[in-house]
């Protein structure tokens, strides 16, 4: 179960303003509406929430952390080190793969380390 709110301005606030949507495991938070929702973005949102259930919840935003901090020390800008954590490049890796979740390996992100 899955529930998209649209809040773009409090979205901006906390993640910036590229961020299209965010997984808050059960919420999407998104800046378009639910109908307008591209597929692919509600695809990848949903592979998130696989790997935050996978992590007991906790534990996925604290390695997300972990990663993200990992590579800006190792000297990435902010783009490049959210590219680099395994968890975002498996949901980039399959978003346009609607049945990937049918099919998906548990703990799969671990494939995507650097």
């Amino acid at each position: 179960m899955k529930f998209i709110i649209h809040c773009p301005n409090f979205l901006t606030l906390i993640a910036g303003r590229q961020t299209s949507a965010m997984a808050l495991f059960p919420f999407i938070l998104s800046r378009e509406k639910s109908q307008d929702m591209s597929p692919s973005l509600l695809c990848h949102e949903t592979i998130h929430f696989r790997q935050q259930l996978e992590l007991l919840l906790i534990g996925f935003y604290l390695l997300y952390l972990v990663f993200y901090f990992y590579y800006r020390i190792k000297g990435y800008d902010r783009f490049n080190a959210y590219m680099s954590i395994p968890f975002e490049r498996e949901a980039y890796h399959f978003q346009d793969d609607i049945e990937y979740l049918n099919q998906r390996p548990f703990f799969h992100w671990i494939k995507f380390l650097k």
